[in-house]
């Protein structure tokens, strides 16, 4: 499902993670997101629990309700992925 999903809405996909607002809201909840998991289990805990929290930012006419969980759950991946990418290459170059 997960490729079907990307495949088919690549572009929301796309624009979600580039939206300023959303991103900075997805990065600030990620970041004052408490758990008791080691650091590399703190992204998946965080999607499984909060997604629910950005759904209404998915709700489109005519789009199934698990895809609209996909949806949420693949952008917020994507962000904070992209966050860590970031970051690395920061520290690479030794801009931190």
């Amino acid at each position: 499902m997960y490729e079907e999903v990307v495949n088919r809405y690549s572009e929301v996909i796309n624009s979600h993670c580039e939206q300023c607002e959303f991103f900075i809201k997805i990065l600030s909840d990620y970041n004052n997101f408490k758990t008791e998991k080691k650091q590399s289990e703190k992204l998946n805990e965080f999607i499984e629990i909060q997604w629910k929290d950005y759904i209404s930012e998915f709700a489109v006419d005519g789009v199934e309700e698990e895809i609209q969980e996909a949806l949420a759950k693949i952008v917020i991946h994507n962000i904070i992925k992209r966050r860590f990418t970031i970051d690395r290459i920061k520290k690479g170059v030794k801009l931190c």
